[in-house]
């Protein structure tokens, strides 16, 4: 192991698989080494995933799969086109069984921001 390149290290609350590592954890592992190689401008080949409460770290190699899944979600979050449309009316309430006693008042983040 070299000691001499960086290895972005991911701290995961949940619970490790039987094998290597979720995928969203993969995505979010090349996204942390592509960061440090870019910061450091020296290549990142590979990054880790510890799940402390299972005391586990497993190695995630950079490999060729592990990169198209990355770019994959890049470019499905570069297609989103802005914030989803606001809903004026309560269509999204008619099948919850608890509509007429709920009470929840849909709310933007901006408002609750007091921002708009």
């Amino acid at each position: 192991m070299e000691l001499d390149t960086p290895v972005p290290s991911l701290v995961s609350a949940g619970s490790p698989p039987e094998n290597g590592v979720w995928k969203p954890q993969t995505v979010h592992a090349v996204a942390a080494a592509k960061a440090l190689a870019y910061e450091r401008e020296t290549p990142v080949e590979r990054a880790f995933v510890e799940y402390p409460t299972y005391g586990v770290i497993r190695e995630v190699p950079l490999t060729t799969r592990r990169k198209a899944a990355y770019r994959t979600a890049v470019r499905t979050l570069e297609s989103i086109d802005g914030p989803p449309p606001r809903l004026d009316d309560r269509s999204k309430c008619e099948s919850c069984e608890y509509r007429e006693e709920c009470g929840v008042k849909t709310r933007s983040l901006r408002s609750l921001l007091g921002l708009g």
